[in-house]
């Protein structure tokens, strides 16, 4: 009895980490088009419970950029503003919905758009 017990304990302990995940944790990647003096911007992130982490990957007047997620929240209808930090300030405004990314970025050469996908 002790031990059915205990299984039903740990499937239902399963069942309630699983509910907690949120509909846009997993990984997403997007890019955007070519920015003039800039090239195009890559976007490598992870949402897990509505938190965003990762880093865009880009080029700046010729010279490789990495800014990683200094901060990043998505909202319960897909809206995120993230946040990276790099020698100056990135930001984005974001919508994540179904496994479609969509967003604008401002960067170092300015604002562009961006699309991208989950990818698990």
């Amino acid at each position: 009895m002790k031990r059915v017990l205990r299984i039903a304990v740990i499937a239902a302990s399963m069942i309630s980490v699983a509910e907690a995940a949120g509909p846009f944790d997993g990984n997403w990647t997007g890019e955007t088009p070519a920015i003039e003096g800039c090239g195009i911007w890559k976007f490598h992130l992870t949402i897990a419970s509505g938190t965003v982490t990762g880093y865009v990957d880009g080029q700046s007047h010729g010279r490789r950029a990495t800014g990683v997620v200094q901060n990043g929240d998505v909202a319960p209808n897909g809206a995120a503003q993230i946040v990276w930090t790099l020698n100056d300030r990135l930001a984005g405004k974001f919508r994540f919905a179904g496994n479609a990314m969509t967003g604008q970025f401002t960067g170092p050469c300015g604002e562009a758009s961006v699309t991208g996908r989950r990818t698990r």
